[in-house]
């Protein structure tokens, strides 16, 4: 808990009044995320001078503060993915008892669905949609008025490469 002595100034936001923002402080915050900590077992730590609700706080109102956590988690979901890795290699190698199984499922599902809400883009199962764009052709302007069968106006979806 902090202390009076290593406590932050308090700002008015608004019509909030909050603990007043400090970079090095979510920072230092964020790369225990981005390690792969959550965000209660890094606040437990006593050196930090705010509470889990200052740093929503800052999140919600210092733009700053949420690119911060969300490029932090970002980072942290590969962290999550190495974990999951290394579960899973325990389990190959035989290194878990029958009674550590189960609570290495619960691990396991608890990683993946951090992957996929921190990082959805690489670790989302989630079907990606193709984009597309749709191109109208109408076969007037072609010069079909002497065949008035051909007349017509069509509209077709076509795929958008993505440059790699």
């Amino acid at each position: 808990m902090p202390t009076k002595k290593n406590r932050l100034p308090r700002v008015v936001v608004g019509s909030r009044t909050v603990t007043a923002f400090d970079r090095m402080t979510m920072e230092n915050i964020c790369t225990q995320i981005a390690a792969g900590k959550s965000v209660r077992e890094v606040m437990k730590d006593s050196r930090y001078s705010i509470s889990e609700h200052t740093l929503f706080q800052w999140v919600d109102l210092f733009p700053e503060a949420a690119e911060m956590l969300a490029k932090a988690r970002l980072v942290g979901s590969f962290a999550f993915e190495a974990r999951a890795i290394e579960m899973l290699g325990r389990l190959e190698r035989g290194e878990v008892s029958k009674d550590q199984i189960r609570a290495i499922d619960v691990a396991l599902s608890h990683a993946r669905w951090c992957m996929g809400k921190w990082n959805p883009q690489v670790f989302s199962d989630a079907v990606k949609p193709t984009p597309t764009v749709a191109i109208q052709i109408n076969t007037n302007a072609l010069g079909s008025e002497a065949v008035p069968s051909l007349s017509q106006s069509f509209t077709v979806d076509v795929p958008v490469l993505e440059d790699s």
